[in-house]
């Protein structure tokens, strides 16, 4: 299974099989010039059979950059969309308290969950429902999520073996709202002080690297700081 960080909160992910799963597609240019946030990560240019929308914000829904004919899955509960089985578990957005949506996907065996924009620890029921994660795909942005402190919080509930941060401040998404990065990278070096600097955008995971692992590791896709 592959893992291909876009930028923002949006990745692709593929299964042995070639199914591709794309969460939170992102739109290009500017999207508040209020705020000062601009894409600069590249337009969306890939395929997919699924994609997945932890909520409906302009910044995470932009479907139509998506090429092929997807199947959307933008709602709370259990269902299996094209062999991949998939749990989507109510939460609170980070700012507005409107619904968010944390995911978990199973593919190859390896169960794989998406935070989306979070603005809360999560109960014993939603711990219930998430389960058991083996790589978490967490938004450490600060605004419009929770603190990065906050997240970093979430992280040690859920437990993951692997912790990729997304939807953060970097040279392709430099809002000025969104905390810093070094502030970031420090509150993920108390989760992992052997931080994963990987040269590339995009990673291959199998359940054997995985259960090799003892304890929580951080893998930073670039671009970063």
């Amino acid at each position: 299974m592959k893992i291909k960080w876009l930028g923002h909160a949006c990745v692709l992910i593929t299964s042995e099989e070639g199914i591709k799963i794309i969460t939170d597609p992102y739109p290009w240019g500017w999207l508040w010039r209020g705020p000062l946030m601009k894409m600069d990560y590249p337009p969306i240019d890939e395929e997919a059979d699924i994609v997945v929308l932890t909520h409906n914000h302009p910044d995470h829904n932009n479907i139509k950059a998506v090429r092929g004919d997807p199947e959307i899955v933008r709602e709370v509960g259990r269902r299996i969309v094209k062999g991949i089985p998939i749990n989507g578990v109510k939460t609170r957005h980070g700012t507005f308290r409107t619904q968010n949506i944390v995911y978990c996907l199973e593919v190859d065996g390896i169960k794989i969950c998406h935070s989306g924009d979070i603005g809360h620890l999560l109960n014993g029921v939603q711990l219930a429902e998430i389960g058991g994660v083996d790589i978490l795909l967490a938004t450490f942005s600060g605004f419009p999520v929770m603190k990065p402190g906050g997240v970093a919080q979430v992280c040690l509930q859920i437990k993951p073996k692997i912790i990729i941060p997304i939807h953060y401040r970097t040279p392709n998404c430099n809002a000025f709202l969104f905390t810093k990065p070094d502030k970031v990278y420090r509150i993920l070096k108390e989760l992992d002080d052997n931080l994963q600097w990987l040269t590339t955008n995009e990673a291959e995971f199998t359940m054997e690297q995985l259960l090799s692992l003892k304890r929580i590791t951080v893998q930073v896709f670039p671009p970063y700081f």
